[in-house]
């Protein structure tokens, strides 16, 4: 039985899994920029679909033991299921984590286009305000 998962900088175990995922050692990230420490934070866009090998069995899956997507997913029951989508992934300085879920890829890569624009806008001085950050 799968043990209960406490949400720490992630809302659930799909999440954290999620973010782990997105990190380019893993080669689920299809695209990554920002800062932590800018309005957008820093931003991974992940797809996760039936072309994912998202096995995540303890002998016949791809992530052994000791691994730690692997170990994070069987503890608490995630599933190749849970996690298939297309998200954005924002970390920010303070280490919180908040994963997204889009119905297309499409729509998730306008909202990426989007932060990266402010993003953007943060690393060349212009002033965007929380306001606009929020409205993406």
């Amino acid at each position: 039985m799968p043990e209960t998962y406490f949400p720490t900088k992630f809302d659930s175990a799909a999440h954290e899994v999620i973010c782990k995922l997105s990190d380019y050692t893993e080669g689920y990230g299809r695209r990554s920029f920002g800062d932590v420490e800018s309005p957008v934070g820093f931003v991974s866009v992940v797809t996760l679909d039936e072309t994912c090998d998202l096995d995540f069995g303890e002998t016949s899956g791809n992530y052994p033991i000791g691994d730690e997507v692997g170990e994070t997913a069987r503890t608490y029951g995630v599933t190749a299921d849970d996690v298939k989508g297309h998200y954005v992934v924002q970390s920010t300085e303070q280490g919180f984590v908040d994963v997204t879920k889009f119905e297309t890829a499409a729509i998730c890569d306008e909202v990426a286009d989007s932060l990266e624009a402010a993003y953007t806008a943060w690393a060349d001085g212009d002033e965007t305000t929380d306001e606009e950050i929020d409205s993406l």
